[in-house]
């Protein structure tokens, strides 16, 4: 679940900075997202991939061909049975394939009026919550019969777009629908209540191998409109409980390390065998994860940081950050606290 809903949020990033930059210059330039998205990602990532070879050179860990074309390709999510160290990339393959989709989508859509855009986002978001069931059904079936068909692959794309569908819609009630917003400032608890209750229901029923046909397919929608909610919330009620705790400066830097975390957690965290290493207390759990935090900085440090620089160049909106304090301010300007 962690992982769905890191792509919503994505998707409601993505989609409120290309409509801010809509709104601001008239126009979205797609070479500058491309490039910005290149220098966020691609130095690191290859970074990694450069240490994988290393380690298949020097040490006995190995990956098959298919893997490393697939890790090369950003398609590790329809390759099944690669290896645990770089087994993580399918999640950003998943991201890469959405890039290369929506942008152009959305670019698209944006070309008629409003009325236009909203029954293309609501087509678009209803057939992804349509057909993300279906196809959860279908690779499992695949996989019942041990078929070698890439949509077999329990990370398909197919399997995880209804979630970064809904973060796209997060991003047009952010920029079109704000009194939404309101109504999330009024009985919080309550949206609280409801949005936990979707996120937990079908993992329950999960472990108690109940409806298990019904939770498979539909389980992770229904979390995902949970999560929806709670996203858009903690943006509406940032500055209460539960919500302020995101924006302690601990929390705050250890998203800025997120990438880089992500990126090289799964060395550390690979049984040391695999590279011909004893099980050391300080190579297993926990004593991995300082090694992980300390390599995430230096990267951070020494690789991300760095190119922020040439990446704002292509920025042609603000951070986010600043843009969601003035929804905030917005929303208790105009009476939504109640």
């Amino acid at each position: 679940m962690g992982v769905r809903c890191f792509f919503l949020i994505s998707g409601l990033l993505i989609t409120w900075l290309l409509l801010r930059e809509k709104q601001t210059r008239g126009t979205i330039n797609l070479r500058d997202f491309y490039l910005r998205r290149v220098i966020r990602i691609l130095p690191v990532y290859y970074a990694f991939l450069l240490v994988i070879v290393v380690l298949t050179l020097t040490t006995p860990f190995n990956q098959a061909a298919s893997s490393w074309v697939a890790n090369l390709t950003f398609t590790t999510n329809f390759v099944q049975n690669g290896p645990w160290t770089t087994g993580h990339l399918w999640s950003l393959a998943v991201e890469e394939q959405f890039y290369l989709l929506w942008p152009g989508i959305l670019v698209l859509s944006l070309a008629f009026n409003r009325e236009r855009q909203t029954k293309i986002l609501i087509v678009i978001l209803i057939g992804a919550l349509a057909l993300a069931p279906l196809s959860r059904a279908a690779s499992y079936e695949l996989r019942r019969l041990a078929s070698e068909n890439p949509l077999a692959s329990p990370y398909s794309f197919f399997n995880y777009f209804d979630s970064i569908a809904l973060g796209c819609g997060c991003a047009f009630v952010l920029f079109q629908k704000q009194i939404w917003l309101k109504k999330l400032r009024v009985y919080p608890a309550c949206w609280i209540a409801a949005a936990v209750s979707l996120i937990a229901i079908p993992h329950i029923l999960g472990r108690l191998f109940i409806g298990g046909k019904i939770v498979l397919p539909l389980g992770p929608s229904i979390q995902g409109i949970g999560l929806s909610v709670l996203v858009l919330q903690s943006i509406a009620l940032s500055e209460r409980m539960p919500y302020q705790l995101l924006n302690l400066s601990s929390i705050r830097f250890v998203g800025i390390l997120s990438y880089s975390l992500y990126i090289w957690q799964m060395i550390f965290c690979t049984d040391p065998t695999a590279f011909g290493l004893t099980r050391a207390w300080w190579l297993s759990f926990p004593g991995w994860l300082a090694s992980a935090f300390v390599i995430a900085c230096l990267s951070y440090f020494g690789l991300e940081e760095p190119l922020l620089k040439l990446r704002r160049k292509f920025r042609h909106v603000p951070h986010m950050d600043e843009q969601v304090r003035s929804i905030r301010e917005g929303l208790l300007q105009n009476g939504g606290a109640n």
